[in-house]
């Protein structure tokens, strides 16, 4: 894996709708539609800008409640990556463990591999963020194809208030909902999944409200990066597809979907956040 560059941004993102709450989807085709229309799906730092502190979240209400573009994988509180994961043998390399969450109402394995770095780590999150990721399907399994994965440490145990880290997650020690810096957890025993946001309601305490408890197969809304440039994603070629993740490039070809979901021209540059392989 490369390391992740931070994206050079010279203004805040404008979001926009991708798809509708009312026609939402599952988890794992947000990223499929993602990558063949050339978008990048807004993460959950920049839902809380626009949800928290302004009323710009109104501009994409229709999208709420959504998926995030931020993925993420946590063990039950108290055990380690590798003790609360599932022994690979077969991924070798850079992995030897996995995080693997079943939905309970689709029966679908969500797989998230651990890097061998963090293997040992206890009480924390592993974060990537599209479009440092895919999803890929094989049979009953859903597995979190990364190029980058981050680890957030103080990932409490309980639901309750807590100040977020450079992701907006929720960690460290609890704190007064009056701060605006708060941010609310749910979260589960064990999960794979994308942070979703909007879940309950549009008042000051549901904006702040941080989902890492959502089924993968709970259908959700979808927003995008609005400005940037279109992106085209090329399949990896190495032998090795769970530790490979496709290559972004910037593209002036049309996208799949249809006129009204096409990317509008803009300064943003996120192809910062693009992969970098040869």
């Amino acid at each position: 894996m490369r390391e992740r560059q931070p994206p050079e941004q010279t203004s805040a993102p404008k979001l926009r709708v991708f798809i509708e709450a009312k026609n939402g989807i599952p988890a794992d085709e947000v990223f499929s539609k993602a990558f063949a229309a050339g978008v990048i799906v807004a993460p959950n730092k920049e839902l809380s800008r626009v949800l928290v502190g302004s009323d710009e979240w109104k501009e994409i209400g229709n999208a709420f409640p959504c998926w995030s573009g931020t993925m993420t994988g946590y063990v039950t509180p108290g055990k380690t990556f590798r003790e609360g994961g599932e022994e690979l043998r077969s991924i070798g390399g850079d992995y030897r463990y996995a995080i693997i969450y079943t939905d309970d109402k689709t029966g679908i394995r969500h797989i998230f591999s651990i890097p061998r770095e963090y293997e040992d780590e206890k009480d924390a999150i592993l974060v990537t963020e599209h479009p440092d990721f895919r999803i890929i399907k094989e049979d009953n399994d859903r597995i979190v194809q990364a190029a980058y994965v981050d680890i957030v440490r103080g990932f409490p145990a309980t639901n309750d208030w807590y100040l977020g880290d450079s992701y907006d997650i929720p960690c460290g020690n609890v704190t007064e909902s009056s701060n605006q810096a708060a941010r609310y957890l749910h979260r589960i025993a064990k999960r794979v999944g994308p942070v979703a946001r909007g879940y309950y309601g549009y008042y000051d305490g549901d904006r702040r409200y941080v989902g890492l408890y959502n089924g993968p197969s709970n259908g959700l809304g979808v927003a995008v990066i609005e400005s940037g440039p279109k992106m085209r994603f090329e399949e990896p070629n190495g032998p090795h597809p769970y530790r490979e993740a496709p290559r972004a490039v910037e593209s002036s070809e049309s996208s799949v979907l249809s006129p009204e979901n096409e990317l509008k021209p803009g300064i943003l540059k996120r192809l910062s956040l693009a992969f970098g392989f040869d």
